[in-house]
């Protein structure tokens, strides 16, 4: 299993599930979801392409998939900056921001991304 420092997705329970939803955010961020082929993905998870389709039996549900770990990562690391930020009504909000823009600025930062949410979907944007 490929494992990398930083890695959105840190365990599913599935052998090399993690490996290959990481690669595959690697790739649809910095190549758009119609630029990246299974086999991109395959090779950043170093494993083959038909293990690949053992986990995901196609590119729109790697995609789904990819998405919704990086939505829960998201939304968990939101809730507990906002848990910490206590009851101070204007510390709350400024705590969600800077938890959501920790998290996505390695990753901006890695495949050369705006903030724009579609940046998985579309190269470019």
């Amino acid at each position: 299993m490929n494992t990398r420092s930083g890695a959105l997705v840190t365990d599913t329970g599935r052998r090399n599930e993690a490996a290959i939803l990481n690669a595959a955010i690697q790739a649809f961020g910095s190549q758009g979801f119609n630029g990246a082929s299974m086999r991109d993905v395959a090779r950043g998870a170093d494993t083959s392409l038909s293990n690949l389709y053992n986990y995901f039996p196609s590119k729109s549900k790697l995609l789904a998939e990819a998405l919704r770990h990086a939505n829960a990562e998201l939304r968990g690391r939101v809730l507990a900056a906002v848990e910490l930020a206590g009851d101070d009504a204007p510390s709350r909000p400024r705590a969600a921001r800077d938890a959501a823009r920790a998290m996505s600025a390695p990753r901006r930062a890695a495949v050369g991304k705006s903030a724009d949410p579609l940046a998985l979907v579309e190269p470019g944007s």
